[in-house]
């Protein structure tokens, strides 16, 4: 009731387009880490509700960001028809109730982008490395290695990734699965992974994606959000991000019904050459 009265309130002094500040905060009792579980601002009402990620007015606003508590506007110009974020509502809506439901474990959407090779494929980040993946690394020619920030020095390397301890182009291929949204200084990370690349070196990466249309990434308030996640992804921000730091972009992938995108990007300095 009472937020019914602040959102009547506010959009009597600002209008329709009026959008509340602090109407909810984060609250680990009500988010829990449960996909699809999220509060979201309601437009209809002009209040924050507990429901699925819908979480836009495409016509009047972009998204809600949980971590600052306000509505991310939309560029002028943008349409409703064919925005990528308007696509994944969508999908995302029909996740919720419908028949059909793609798989979307993480490993199973980036192994299959790993070719064959020979060399060190580094696994970034795992504190509990996967016999599976470790079995499809070297079924591919490589020699896996496991690395992590919290990594035991001995099954597992002990790594920060904005500043790794490997040598320059020493690597074949880096597999990173769910691991930028946790680095504050995640532009820093995808530098050093092209660093350590060896030229022609693959780079595989999988993150929880809330935007795909939007040019830039959100940070997300410390202690906001229920997985430790330090920046909401725009696909757009990451390719852009690997495109900055040198490598050739070879496939996108928009997992658009759980909100995630996979990468497969190449180290090709030659390429990069010709291109400037």
């Amino acid at each position: 009731m009472i937020k019914r009265i602040l959102g009547a309130l506010l959009r009597r002094v600002f209008g329709r387009r009026a959008v509340p500040l602090h109407l909810a905060v984060y609250d680990p009792a009500t988010h829990r880490a449960v996909p699809l579980q999220m509060d979201v601002y309601d437009p209809a009402t002009q209040v924050v509700v507990p429901t699925g990620m819908s979480i836009y007015d495409a016509d009047v606003f972009g998204r809600y960001d949980l971590a600052s508590q306000v509505i991310v506007p939309k560029s002028e110009g943008e349409r409703r028809t064919g925005n990528l974020d308007v696509l994944m509502e969508q999908a995302q809506r029909y996740r919720r109730h419908g028949r059909i439901q793609p798989d979307s474990e993480r490993y199973a959407q980036t192994l299959p982008f790993l070719v064959a090779g020979s060399g060190i494929l580094l696994d970034a980040c795992t504190p509990r490395p996967r016999d599976d993946v470790r079995d499809c690394a070297e079924r591919l020619g490589y020699t896996y290695r496991a690395a992590d920030l919290n990594g035991d020095g001995q099954r597992v390397d002990k790594q920060d990734l904005t500043s790794m301890t490997y040598q320059d182009a020493s690597v074949a291929a880096v597999l990173s699965v769910d691991t930028l949204e946790h680095i504050p200084q995640w532009k820093v990370a995808v530098t050093e992974i092209y660093r350590v690349l060896q030229d022609e070196g693959l780079f595989v990466v999988h993150v929880p994606c809330y935007y795909f249309d939007k040019s830039v990434s959100e940070p997300i308030r410390e202690g906001a959000d229920p997985w430790d996640h330090v920046v909401y992804f725009s696909a757009r921000d990451l390719m852009a991000a690997l495109d900055l730091a040198g490598f050739v972009v070879l496939r996108a992938v928009m997992n658009f019904d759980y909100g995630a995108v996979v990468l497969m990007a190449v180290k090709s300095v030659s390429i990069k050459q010709a291109s400037t």
